[in-house]
């Protein structure tokens, strides 16, 4: 965790978010689980109408000081999950099939066959640019279709964002499963995904250097170590993290292991 004050940014009933410029960190109720940017806190949340400040020793907040000795540290990183490639095709396409049938109908996941919801003429021809985005991500242009889709849709971190997250997510596998460094596509897609949205920025950020929050770690170990039935179980915990946020963030992880498999398979 980077030291330094950061300030209120927005609140929900199980997470405090705060910013340092595009710096994140949020104060969040074990419901919501560890990440790279989260404090589980125990407790119900207080009102978030004070700068935070972390330091080596802890946290001081509104007169309080929550000292770190103690505390249990989370590791981001897919390190010490050992990649099984002869299960990957099959973990893949449990997801690829599960994910369209169960993904809220107003997230991307008629990217990968879902039945969207009906919509205004508007929500439709959304639907048919970012489709048209996608397929010049995929097919030809990265960069330009890395822009297309960023900022794209609603919310704190839109749809188009969460859905570059996963993608940044998928390479961090593929490069996992394959043992080639990928590192110049992975920047190319960050610096034409970042944008005006610190929030996005910083998700964005930790999806570049490989780390994640705790549920779609245990999504992309499922992927990599695990069996179809375990994929299942974590795509339903990873769907609960926003109204689409996980669902958006999932379809942009299982197309770009999809589309991107001759860097894997």
């Amino acid at each position: 965790m980077a030291q330094g004050v950061y300030a209120p940014h927005s609140a929900f009933r199980n997470a405090l978010n705060f910013l340092d410029g595009d710096r994140l960190l949020c104060l969040v109720s074990s419901s919501v689980g560890a990440g790279p940017a989260n404090i589980v806190f125990a407790g119900p949340l207080p009102a978030a109408d004070a700068p935070l400040e972390v330091s080596p020793e802890g946290l001081r907040w509104g007169g309080a000081c929550f000292p770190f000795s103690g505390v249990p540290a989370y590791r981001s990183s897919l390190d010490g999950n050992v990649p099984r490639r002869e299960g990957v095709e099959a973990n893949l396409g449990a997801l690829l099939k599960w994910l369209p049938a169960n993904a809220p109908r107003r997230s991307l996941s008629f990217l990968l066959g879902g039945k969207p919801c009906r919509g205004t003429v508007f929500d439709r021809q959304s639907r048919e640019w970012i489709g048209a985005a996608c397929s010049e991500l995929f097919d030809n242009d990265l960069a330009a279709g890395v822009r297309l889709i960023r900022g794209a849709g609603p919310g704190l971190t839109p749809s188009g964002d969460d859905l570059l997250c996963g993608a940044l997510a998928a390479l961090d596998a593929a490069s996992r499963l394959s043992g080639r460094d990928l590192t110049g596509r992975r920047d190319e897609v960050y610096r034409n995904a970042v944008g005006g949205n610190p929030f996005s920025n910083a998700f964005l950020g930790f999806a570049r250097r490989g780390l994640y929050g705790e549920r779609f770690k245990a999504l992309a170990a499922a992927i990599l170590c695990g069996e179809p039935a375990e994929v299942e179980r974590e795509a339903g915990r990873a769907l609960l993290f926003g109204a689409t946020s996980g669902a958006d963030w999932l379809t942009g992880f299982g197309l770009a292991m999809h589309r991107w498999r001759d860097l894997w398979s």
